[in-house]
């Protein structure tokens, strides 16, 4: 299998737990041989309002406009959003108003507490997680057995885990490879077992993203990934405005 020249998950300076410049992540992920990237930087509804969110965007398309000039590489501009069910008003002004091409969906947080704290609330996590594929509006689920960062000794609810992955091949929604799960845990986010079900339940499509926050850790864990892959029927791709696009 070729490597997958692209990087779909990335955190800039524009997300509170980063300080990654604009700059750095288009120059070293063009070093690093990429064709397509996508800047996903944290849309925390939570914590901050609507009109903070849209200044902060417009700043980071300044300068993803200024430094992808002549850079040959496509910058798909992106976020990602927790909860992204629970905004939907907000999530569908920044899509249809704001220009919005790709949106990431994932669960970071339970009754307003990280999972740092609540590591062995996994039935919670889940059901929050079947909520979201359910009814948000959102292009990709974001490192679905993420909870296992934390050392969750709890075994995921194989049933949950099937009405997850059957309801976002329904909904079109694409599963993400994140594969900060190498650093983090040893293994990607998915695990290869959820990547197993999830073509046994009629899934292909699949992103891939190293969820990196700082220099270091852009692109870092993709070609593993493929590695572990190589010998499943899945589609590797990018999504932009809610186009799949095999690469």
């Amino acid at each position: 299998m070729e490597n997958y020249k692209a990087d779909v998950h990335i955190h800039s300076s524009y997300s509170f737990d980063s300080d990654l410049p604009i700059k750095t992540i288009i120059e070293r992920e063009k070093e690093l041989g990429n064709d397509v990237i996508a800047i996903t930087d944290h849309v925390e509804f939570a914590q901050k309002n609507i009109l903070q969110t849209i200044n902060s965007l417009t700043k980071r398309e300044k300068e993803i406009r200024k430094y992808e000039q002549g850079k040959d590489i496509l910058v798909i501009r992106g976020i990602e959003i927790s909860e992204p069910h629970l905004y939907k008003e907000y999530v569908e002004f920044l899509r249809n108003m704001y220009g919005i091409e790709y949106i990431i969906g994932s669960i970071h947080h339970l009754n307003g507490k990280s999972f740092r704290y609540n590591k062995d609330a996994v039935d919670d996590y889940l059901r929050l997680m079947l909520d979201m594929v359910t009814y948000g509006d959102m292009d990709t689920l974001a490192h679905m057995d993420y909870i296992k960062k934390y050392g969750t000794k709890k075994n995921l609810d194989k049933g949950l885990i099937d009405e997850i992955l059957t309801t976002i091949i329904a909904r079109g929604i694409t599963l993400e490879i994140n594969s900060s799960g190498y650093r983090r845990c040893g293994s990607p986010f998915p695990s290869v077992e959820i990547l197993e079900r999830y073509i046994d339940l009629g899934g292909s499509n699949v992103v891939i993203g190293s969820d990196a926050h700082k220099k270091s850790e852009l692109y870092d864990g993709v070609k593993q990934a493929c590695e572990d892959i190589k010998e499943l029927k899945l589609n590797k791709g990018v999504i932009i405005n809610k186009q799949f696009k095999s690469i």
